[in-house]
């Protein structure tokens, strides 16, 4: 009788647990920010940061604000994409943002090499 009530118990518990993992939104996206900077770790205020869709080959731009920071909020977690920057002529390195990459919220900085 006790093995009959403690299973009903521990039964019950994973019936709500299930319920309640079941009600959490699924995120399918990713959030990627950061800083462009250039020498000596300066802000690049103003500096163009390009997004490329490597499924689509689709550009989009981003312009870092007064401290540098840039944001590019609902990305697919399921495409593949190139980020850079560029100021004043000059290019970052390329960074791949991978698919296979399962973080939801990503940093990433990018280095122009110029004197500000």
């Amino acid at each position: 009788m006790k093995f009959r009530v403690c299973a009903v118990l521990v039964f019950s518990a994973l019936l709500l647990a299930t319920a309640s993992l079941a009600k959490q939104p699924v995120d399918n996206h990713k959030n990627v920010h950061g800083f462009v900077l250039g020498r000596n770790d300066v802000p690049l205020p103003g500096a163009v940061v390009y997004l490329k869709n490597l499924r689509t080959k689709t550009v989009e731009t981003r312009i870092a604000e007064k401290d540098g920071v840039y944001r590019i909020p609902g990305l697919p977690q399921n495409i593949d994409f190139e980020l850079w920057a560029e100021y004043g002529g000059a290019k970052s390195d390329v960074k791949l943002l991978s698919s296979m990459d399962v973080r939801t919220d990503i940093e990433v900085k990018l280095h122009v090499d110029v004197a500000k």
